[in-house]
């Protein structure tokens, strides 16, 4: 005849069972849950490196410049700066910077386009005075991206609101692009004074960002240096 064993033994037995699985479970579910963090991190790591490394005023390092920076310039060479709000009050005009010979007509001049169809100042400068420009973009340690082919610099009558300001660089068969925070755009720019070629040039490039809301020491909108 079979042992029978009494019933709280059996129920004993029942317990420690499930207590075991229940264990065996709960190893394996950690042990699952940790692959899945370390997977999940491995990822938002790998994430992160694809994302460009946001540009530091304080550390040009930090930045990924413009292989047209250190471009021979050209008569192809052009810059310009454009931003438009979030309202139409906010819209400013674009100032743009092309290179011409010294003996050209417009050299050192502002030419203030059609404000119904195309509202943008023009600058005229030497390519020796572009160089400096550029130069002191380079300095400020901003993040472009480079891409083939000559792009058209954005027409004024583009209005896209936006919280940064575009900078766009042309040269004979390539474009760089750069973008400043509104917020940081009176420092950044501040710096790049000291390279423009003439009092008008310079008058007209603190009023791209007088208009904008920047304090400039010194400035005064209504005293227009002649040409």
């Amino acid at each position: 005849m079979g042992v029978r064993l009494p019933s709280h033994r059996v129920l004993v037995i029942v317990l420690v069972l499930v207590a075991l699985i229940t264990s065996s479970l709960a190893v394996v579910f950690r042990v699952n849950e940790q692959k899945l963090v370390a997977q999940d991190q491995k990822l938002l790591a790998e994430i992160r490196n694809l994302q460009p490394p946001k540009a530091s005023p304080n550390a040009a390092q930090r930045g990924h410049p413009s292989a047209l920076l250190d471009s021979p310039i050209t008569d192809k060479t052009a810059l310009s700066c454009f931003w438009f709000g979030d309202m139409e009050s906010h819209f400013r005009n674009p100032v743009n910077f092309f290179v011409v010979p010294e003996s050209d007509a417009r050299f050192h001049k502002v030419e203030l386009t059609d404000f119904i169809r195309d509202d943008q100042a023009n600058m005229f400068i030497s390519r020796e005075e572009m160089k400096r420009i550029l130069d002191g973009l380079k300095s400020l340690g901003l993040y472009w991206s480079d891409s083939r082919g000559r792009k058209e610099f954005v027409s004024a009558n583009h209005r896209r609101g936006t919280d940064m300001l575009d900078i766009t660089l042309l040269g004979p068969d390539a474009t760089g692009e750069a973008h400043i925070r509104i917020a940081e755009m009176c420092d950044l720019l501040n710096r790049l004074d000291p390279t423009m070629p003439t009092p008008r040039i310079l008058w007209q490039f603190r009023t791209f960002r007088w208009d904008n809301g920047c304090e400039i020491r010194g400035y005064e909108n209504y005293q227009v240096p002649a040409e």
